[in-house]
């Protein structure tokens, strides 16, 4: 949401340059696709850990 208004490169400038690298015949995506991905990913890994382990001890 912060991307779609313009926030995330204020608060984060790399972010900017992050959307440039990467993307090419042997990636699929840039590097800022490749992290805001991978967070969410480990968002729903560490949210099912919990769920099974039984809560956060």
């Amino acid at each position: 949401m912060l991307d779609d208004i313009g926030v995330i490169e204020k608060i984060f400038p790399i972010m900017k340059e992050m959307k440039k690298i990467g993307k090419c015949k042997y990636h699929l995506v840039d590097a800022y696709t490749h992290s805001t991905l991978a967070f969410k990913f480990l968002k729903t890994d560490i949210k099912n850990f919990i769920t099974l382990n039984g809560g956060i001890k």
